[in-house]
């Protein structure tokens, strides 16, 4: 089997890395390990303001269902990686020039908080992948989704 990086390049057999990242100049860029792929990422969207990876944790390494999501930071042992059964991803983009009288835009960025009040439109995405072949049935209980 062959895959390919987020650029598109083939990897060939093996396991395919991508290293996203938000630039100072508020893009989001990419490093993949296809064929010709460099140290420097290249950027596959612009106006990005922020990048959020969160982990979704069983309560045991026996359960099926993330109980809760956390940082990269509380994921420090082996048990508790063998624990991740799925990951958040939470991508924050603006509008590169200002509204007038718009204000700030209603939501909450990727860390929870009120967007500024700059008059710039802003929005989320976000989004939660599975990450263990064994979870059976909705990973997300009611209560872990943020």
């Amino acid at each position: 089997m062959v895959g390919a990086d987020c650029l598109g390049q083939a990897v060939g057999v093996g396991l395919v890395v991508n290293i996203f990242s938000v630039t100072a100049n508020g893009e989001l860029g990419c490093v993949g390990n296809g064929t010709g792929a460099s140290a420097t990422a290249t950027a596959v969207a612009s106006h990005v303001t922020d990048l959020q990876v969160r982990y979704g944790l069983a309560a045991t390494v026996d359960d099926h269902s993330a109980a809760r999501f956390v940082d990269a930071s509380v994921v420090t042992s082996e048990v508790a990686w063998n624990r991740v059964r799925a990951v958040e991803l939470c991508l924050e983009v603006t509008a590169p020039d200002q509204r007038p009288g718009s204000g700030a835009s209603p939501g909450l960025n990727c860390r929870g908080a009120a967007f500024p009040n700059d008059n710039r439109l802003r929005k989320t995405y976000r989004t939660h992948v599975n990450v263990r072949n064994f979870t059976a049935g909705n990973i997300f209980p009611g209560n872990a989704m943020p």
